[in-house]
């Protein structure tokens, strides 16, 4: 059955503070509950992102009284709306936030900021296990205190074993009015001073980014938003625009100036991706294995011969299938949003 998770905050019930609000709904919108949870201080969550079979792994801000302090959180949620694990980050004194996850092979990249003080932030990063165990934390500190920074997106690349992130920097050494975006390949052990290659948007006025994405193609996507009109143009009204930026084979970035800025957005459609399958032993027994070629990770569901769902799987590369519990007759395999083929169980 698909299902949607939703987090982000709600004001407390007594009090002006936020607390953390998270929505379980159905392929339909329809609410299956609704938890929320926080402190007497201010508590928010930022991301939210689907591990393991019905698991799902939030983080976001949380005040922490005993250090009367803000901290990042990061915790492990049933679809049942329970608590396995949770922990904060941090590992210098200061308020922090995770502000994205993303999930790699057998790790959880988590990212985020160090506030030094309203006008000033440090970029942080570390890594989970899937137990909730911290492989590693580290924050960037800029002692020469000439620019804040923060990270804001982060996406894992299969296809490269390497991480996307998209973070806003504000330079005093070249004398921006606001936060900048760069675009930046890291590598996987997420060393915070060695960008792989990247690329700034750099606008006059405030430019930010608001995903990025992994694509089929191995390299990934980032939008948001910025203050230009076109080449070396900006906006005069205050405003800002949508911007695309898709980084090419072999990690080849556009020019900034040529990232395609939209005026309007008034609809999406979703095109679906077309993957490369094989689907093995069929007729089937006691399990069952799919390769793709795809270089991201794809949703996969077993549907009856009335089409009502009786499995679902994330696969990456080859997944074997354990079958057992599936009575004899004929199934449909869905990769994505595809229809592959027919199977048959003989046992």
């Amino acid at each position: 059955m698909t299902q949607f998770g939703m987090v982000g905050e709600i004001q407390a019930t007594n009090g002006v503070a936020s607390d953390i609000l998270i929505i379980h709904a159905d392929k339909n919108g329809d609410t299956l509950w609704t938890k929320t949870f926080g402190s007497i201080g201010e508590d928010r969550a930022n991301s939210i992102i689907s591990v393991q079979d019905s698991l799902f792994i939030i983080s976001g801000e949380m005040f922490i009284p005993d250090s009367n302090l803000v901290k990042g959180f990061i915790l492990k949620m049933n679809a049942q709306g329970t608590i396995i694990w949770e922990d904060t980050v941090s590992d210098l004194a200061g308020k922090y936030g995770v502000s994205d996850l993303s999930l790699g092979l057998d790790k959880i990249y988590v990212i985020g900021f160090r506030e030094v003080n309203p006008e000033n932030f440090d970029d942080f990063a570390g890594t989970f296990d899937l137990d909730g165990n911290l492989i590693f934390q580290y924050t960037k500190v800029d002692l020469a205190q000439v620019a804040s920074t923060y990270f804001s997106e982060v996406a894992f690349l299969p296809g490269q074993n390497k991480i996307a992130i998209a973070y806003q920097t504000l330079n005093q050494g070249t004398f921006q009015d606001n936060y900048d975006v760069i675009v930046a390949n890291f590598f996987d052990d997420l060393d915070l001073y060695w960008l792989d290659q990247f690329r700034a948007i750099n606008n006059e006025g405030l430019d930010e980014a608001g995903q990025v994405l992994a694509t089929n193609d191995g390299t990934y996507i980032t939008v948001g938003t910025n203050a230009s009109t076109g080449l070396f143009a900006n906006t005069s009204n205050g405003g800002s625009h949508i911007f695309v930026m898709k980084v090419g084979a072999n990690n080849v970035f556009p020019i900034t100036y040529n990232v395609n800025t939209l005026n309007q957005l008034v609809e999406i459609e979703s095109l679906g991706i077309k993957i490369q399958a094989k689907i093995s032993p069929n007729p089937f027994n006691e399990e069952l294995t799919i390769s793709i070629a795809s270089k991201i990770p794809i949703q996969g569901i077993i549907y009856n011969a009335l089409l009502e769902e009786v499995l679902q799987f994330d696969i990456f590369g080859e997944t074997t299938i354990e079958t057992s519990n599936l009575s004899p007759g004929a199934y449909f395999v869905k990769l994505g949003d595809r229809f592959y083929q027919k199977i048959i169980k003989v046992n």
